[in-house]
């Protein structure tokens, strides 16, 4: 029994049912001479022993399988190893080490914009954001986007956006340039923004929107290409130092003037009742007269990048001095290079204003209901695009200048051929290279989604798009209440 109780055990059970001696029995069992014991009748099977000779068969393959799945993963650890050790061969150490400037003591700053001296501000400020020497990097986290303040040797201060994510094993860092396809309305009518963290892009070109049509009421911001040595100069964190010391590759990026001093400012509901034409204001009360214009100036430049978080009280920004900015276009052309013309629901403001305007709609004797569903009813209709109430005051340049350059202009003449030409010949990127960064889901609430990019034409067909479907609504305001009260001087 100590040597084989398994065997003992088959032995005494068989015993106990055939009548036979325990010795018998194992004997038997060991010599598989099952016949020579007993008579026919009572004989213990041959088979009964084949179970005892597989498991041992079975017991040995499986050690011999398990020593070779080890060996596999002994020779993938080794594989796995020598991969890592090239990787960092390749990637660390490569280039030469950046040697930052002392930091200034005085540092420049923007308080104020000024859209009548902004192209004196734009010579000082565009060549050190696109080539000035780096003296400093702070990473900090406003927002929804990854952004660094950098300070610079002559002492001006900038903010940095990451035009898309940088991957931490990429080993020759941002490409320039994805594969773009072409547009169709059938396939890519229902599209969203895929990198909503990465906003450089969209902030570049906008700027240019913004010069082109006199608005002048963005900071400078210009694109650069700088290396990870570069931007990666601050800190000792694992995942700094890491990208600093590998090898070294380009990072295209936005650089902003830093503005100080800024503060919140929606529109308020007496000026968005003014917009409407629910109150009359006095148009020879002048500094009130241009706030209304500013804010109209801001919802329709919103409508041709289609952004659409204005909608959101707290990126309504003043400089100190009051002047209304276009501040972060960063989630601009968020439904696509074309979108709809649901996109005019930007012409509604913020959602708090949406929500009094739905509120103060409903009808006075509606039938009393709890404050919950009353609240759930006011922003269901504060949210839907086809009902919120859109603005009715202009200003007239505004209008005349998007009627001659508009998508009847000659080609050479359009709007959106000039801002292409003018992203190109002015950036460190072209206008190709640039957008091609805009990608975008299909079906976005989809498992079953891909991401897609566009050409550079396809964004320029869908600013024409954007102005035609603004100017109808222009007139179709002037149906409504006269040209003398919508375009406004």
């Amino acid at each position: 029994q100590r040597q084989d109780p398994k065997i003992h055990t088959a032995a005494a059970f068989s015993a106990r049912m055939l009548g036979t001696t325990l010795e018998q029995r194992v004997s038997a069992i060991k010599t598989e001479e099952v016949s020579e014991i007993g008579d026919e009748e009572n004989a213990l099977p041959r088979p009964r022993t084949a179970p005892v000779k597989r498991q041992a068969r079975r017991g040995a393959g499986g050690l011999s399988a398990q020593c070779m799945r080890c060996g596999l993963c002994f020779l993938f650890c080794i594989v796995l190893g020598m991969l890592f050790v090239l990787a960092m061969f390749f990637t660390l150490g490569g280039g030469d080490v950046y040697y930052p400037p002392p930091v200034p003591d005085d540092l420049i700053e923007l308080t104020t914009i000024n859209p009548h001296t902004i192209p004196h501000v734009d010579d000082e400020w565009l060549p050190i954001l696109q080539r000035g020497k780096i003296a400093k990097v702070e990473e900090f986290s406003s927002g929804l986007s990854l952004k660094f303040k950098i300070t610079f040797e002559t002492g001006h201060v900038a903010m940095c956006k990451m035009i898309e994510p940088l991957g931490h094993f990429r080993l020759f860092g941002t490409p320039t340039q994805h594969p773009t396809i072409e547009w169709s309305s059938k396939k890519h009518g229902s599209l969203e923004r895929a990198e909503r963290k990465y906003q450089a892009w969209p902030e570049i070109v906008a700027w240019h929107l913004d010069r082109l049509m006199g608005f002048n009421l963005k900071p400078p911001i210009t694109s650069r290409i700088i290396t990870n040595k570069e931007l990666f100069i601050y800190g000792e964190e694992f995942e700094t130092a890491w990208r600093r010391w590998r090898n070294t590759h380009q990072i295209p990026v936005s650089m902003h003037a830093w503005v100080t001093g800024m503060k919140n400012m929606p529109p308020t509901s007496t000026q968005m009742e003014q917009l409407l034409h629910r109150t009359i204001f006095n148009t020879a009360v002048k500094g009130q007269h241009e706030e209304l214009l500013r804010i109209s100036d801001t919802l329709v430049f919103d409508v041709l990048v289609e952004d659409h978080d204005r909608k959101w009280d707290f990126n309504w920004k003043e400089t100190h001095d009051g002047l209304l900015l276009h501040w972060d276009s960063g989630l601009g052309w968020r439904h696509g290079p074309v979108a709809s013309e649901k996109c005019l629901e930007i012409l509604c403001a913020h959602t708090k204003w949406r929500e009094r305007d739905a509120e103060a709609q409903l009808p006075k004797d509606r039938v009393q209901i709890n404050e919950k569903t009353m609240q759930d009813v006011i922003k269901k209709a504060a949210t839907d695009p086809t009902k919120c109430s859109r603005i009715s005051v202009f200003r007239n340049s505004t209008i005349a200048f998007l009627r001659a350059h508009g998508p009847s202009a000659p080609e050479e003449k359009r709007l959106s051929r000039m801002w292409l030409k003018a992203v190109t010949e002015n950036e460190a990127l072209s206008a190709e290279q640039l957008l091609s960064f805009g990608s975008f889901w299909t079906e976005p609430r989809s498992i079953t989604r891909s991401r897609l990019r566009f050409d550079a034409d396809i964004y320029a067909r869908g600013l024409d798009q954007r102005i035609e479907w603004l100017l109808d609504w222009v007139d179709q305001s002037i149906d409504l209440y006269g040209a003398q009260a919508v375009l406004l001087s």
